[in-house]
């Protein structure tokens, strides 16, 4: 009796070690997430006050600045949120068979959401490369005024 309640106690042990890694890690997740978002701030706001400074006006802030440079780092950070929270999904999809339709069944078709995710995570390889060349190239012809002649394939 003695040794199932010393079990117990280390079992209690260890699922609070855990709990302290774990809560450790949130921590410093949130730390480096709110000094990314305050930084990105400062960066927004000094250059709206650079930007008012030197023209006197609001107006054309939007066109020089957050929507044909930003993206060259947020395009890729969304792409990597994005797989990795699929990635992070997948054992929970497999595990309980969610938006999966399994044989038989009365519409007599079969389909597993978790090689649908794989799939849509693999589908990134060929595609992402194509999807940032393109912004590239908006950006390059809105900042630069030059005309972009694509080929016909």
């Amino acid at each position: 009796m003695a040794s199932s309640e010393e079990d117990g106690t280390v079992e209690e042990k260890e699922n609070n070690n855990k709990k302290r890694t774990k809560s450790a890690l949130v921590t410093a997740w949130l730390t480096f997430y709110n000094i990314a978002m305050t930084a990105g701030w400062l960066v927004l706001a000094i250059t709206m006050m650079r930007f008012y400074i030197q023209r006197g006006t609001h107006k054309g802030l939007y066109r020089t600045s957050d929507r044909y440079n930003f993206f060259i780092v947020l395009y890729p950070l969304g792409v990597a949120g994005e797989l990795l929270t699929i990635y992070a999904a997948l054992p929970f999809v497999r595990r309980s068979g969610m938006y999966s339709m399994r044989l038989p069944n009365k519409y007599n078709v079969s389909f597993d959401y978790y090689y649908c995710l794989i799939i849509v995570m693999l589908s990134y390889i060929p595609l992402f490369p194509q999807l940032y060349l393109h912004m590239l190239r908006q950006r390059r012809r809105v900042l630069h005024g030059e005309v972009i002649v694509e080929k016909d394939e």
